[in-house]
């Protein structure tokens, strides 16, 4: 048997951040909580996270910390078995999600579960191509990904296909598109991407537009309102889903600049294979209501 309170010290490590973070979320010294992950590392008698920043698990430390996330689910379903007339204490789940998934169709579409179930929700936000990496450091039970592949002792189904649009304004589209949307005037041209993780533009234009070598003037705008708002207000052209576009080129205020060349994301559901009742539970309404909002 695993001591748990070295495997709670080494999840606080690795969900907080640092040892520092760790021992001001378990409210003991950061000596305490060093202590307790080289204990645990000598009770299995091998390195168990990599002293990086931020620190990360190793390949078993990544199998431990899924161990003790199902643990605790599991241990709060048991209260509720022994004493299901008590008062329902409140789970905790962790789930990656990429960014515009979170703003366009998640809450729709586990809204009323997360009404109907005592639960509390972690979301990590991170680009689509990236999800999975919390998933197989053991931080969250499942992610929202770009990739098809499931992970070692996870499942995945697909979701459904987010289809993203190159556009601007009309006005934008005038100023830096006289002579047609093509190599020279996309890369002469301001665009707008969300982060440096952000690979989504970069993407579209070498599978489009042949465009590998050179990079457009890009505005970083890491907020999804503002890097909305960024581009209908004339300031860069972008990639948009069919949600924020739809209405926007039928009333004239967006143009698309690529007709027949949008983007399709197929987006995929991935979890551990061995659930909590209440992660099955979850894993269930997200398949049941996440495609119709992604068609």
């Amino acid at each position: 048997m695993y001591d748990y309170k070295l495997l709670a010290a080494m999840a606080s490590v690795i969900h907080k951040g640092g040892f520092d973070h760790a021992a001001k979320h378990l409210h003991i010294t950061q000596s305490a909580v060093s202590q307790r992950v080289r204990q645990l590392e000598e009770d299995v008698g091998r390195p168990l996270l990599i002293r990086s920043s931020p620190p990360t698990p190793t390949e078993l430390g990544r199998l431990l910390m899924a161990h003790f996330m199902k643990v605790n689910l599991l241990e709060s379903e048991l209260k509720e078995q022994i004493d299901p007339k008590g008062p329902r204490a409140f789970t905790h789940l962790s789930v990656a999600i990429n960014r515009d998934s979170l703003a366009l169709w998640f809450i729709e579409a586990m809204g009323q579960f997360l009404q109907d179930e005592n639960i509390v929700l972690e979301v990590l936000a991170e680009d689509q191509e990236l999800t999975h990496e919390h998933l197989k450091a053991g931080r969250v039970f499942g992610c929202v990904s770009a990739r098809h592949t499931p992970l070692q002792g996870c499942q995945v189904e697909k979701l459904g296909t987010m289809t993203f649009y190159l556009t601007a304004t009309p006005d934008f589209a005038d100023k830096w598109f006289t002579k047609g949307v093509g190599q020279k005037s996309l890369l002469k041209a301001p665009g707008v991407i969300f982060d440096d993780k952000d690979h989504m533009l970069h993407d579209f234009l070498a599978k489009k537009f042949r465009i590998t070598l050179e990079t457009p003037p890009l505005h970083v705008i890491p907020a999804l309102a503002e890097y909305e708002r960024f581009i209908t207000a004339g300031l860069g052209y972008g990639l948009l889903a069919k949600s924020q576009v739809e209405e926007k080129f039928a009333d004239g205020s967006l143009v698309d600049l690529a007709p027949g060349r949008n983007l399709p994301l197929d987006l995929y559901w991935h979890s551990w294979q061995l659930q909590s009742e209440v992660g099955a539970k979850f894993t269930k309404t997200l398949l049941k209501h996440a495609p119709p909002l992604l068609r």
